[in-house]
């Protein structure tokens, strides 16, 4: 009897090692993206994020011609999802991923309300640990879906979130009528 029950603690103790060690994150997929919540002007961070266990939407979807590296996105990739609305009045979109052990970041950012019929509006690839970029054209109460991952289909780490979304302050000058004196001899002083 004590070795049945030896074989059974050990056998319990393996399984919950293995389930926890197998464990996917709760975003792990488009539809169970995690809700950023953005405030017009204000850097949002969501931080201790990982890809560590996360598998390939099927299908899967990336985008080519990524800036940044350059090259395109991984195809198919340990992703996870983060979803947000475009602050009120915004059109540029700041996104930032540091802070952790994903060395080779490849981000998407996609716009829609169902996965996965999104539009692609861009991606981005980084080395070194970091990323920062602005993506330009952002619409106002749109719903957006960051797709982040690194670069293959087995590099996975954790990593911070922080997004910003704003709106860009250009000034234009209206066609003037301007008295120049003295005047001009030739269109040239």
């Amino acid at each position: 009897m004590a070795q049945y029950i030896k074989n059974f603690s050990f056998l319990l103790f393996f399984c919950t090692f293995l389930f926890e060690a197998l464990a996917q994150p709760s975003n792990n997929n488009c539809t169970s993206a995690t809700t950023i919540n953005l405030v017009a002007e204000v850097q949002t961070c969501t931080n201790g994020q990982t890809n560590v266990n996360a598998t390939a939407d099927a299908p899967y979807m990336s985008l080519i011609s990524c800036s940044g590296n350059g090259g395109n996105q991984s195809n198919p990739a340990k992703d996870v999802w983060y979803k947000f609305v475009a602050a009120d009045s915004s059109s540029l979109l700041d996104v930032s991923i540091s802070g952790g052990t994903l060395s080779n970041i490849h981000i998407a950012l996609w716009e829609g309300t169902k996965c996965p019929s999104l539009k692609g509006r861009g991606c981005v690839t980084a080395s070194g640990g970091s990323l920062n970029t602005t993506f330009f054209g952002i619409s106002p109460d749109s719903t957006y879906y960051l797709q982040v991952s690194g670069a293959s289909s087995t590099e996975e780490g954790t990593f911070n979130v922080c997004l910003k979304s704003y709106q860009t302050t250009t000034y234009c000058i209206d066609l003037q009528h301007i008295s120049v004196n003295p005047p001009t001899i030739y269109g040239a002083y």
